[in-house]
């Protein structure tokens, strides 16, 4: 695996949603563990936000986002649809 073929992609990992996501807080916190891990291994990193004006915005447990991390605001529900 080369940084050139590798990227991290965290999907609507909202406040709004998480409420409904058993075990939101050890969930997230494995999540901010792999944005560490990305950011030393210089991997880059996609976030998506699902409707941030009705959701909110990327947990706060995640930021910063790494330097150079791309935030896609969505409004459809699956990620591999919206364009």
């Amino acid at each position: 695996m080369s940084r050139s073929e590798s990227l991290l992609l965290i999907v609507d990992v909202q406040a709004g949603l998480a409420r409904a996501v058993h075990d939101a807080g050890s969930r997230i916190t494995r999540l901010a563990l792999l944005l560490r891990a990305a950011a030393v291994l210089d991997v880059p990193v996609i976030v998506s936000e699902q409707y941030p004006k009705g959701l909110g915005a990327t947990d706060p447990r995640l930021l910063p986002l790494p330097d150079g991390a791309t935030v896609l605001p969505k409004l459809a529900f699956s990620c591999w649809r919206e364009p």
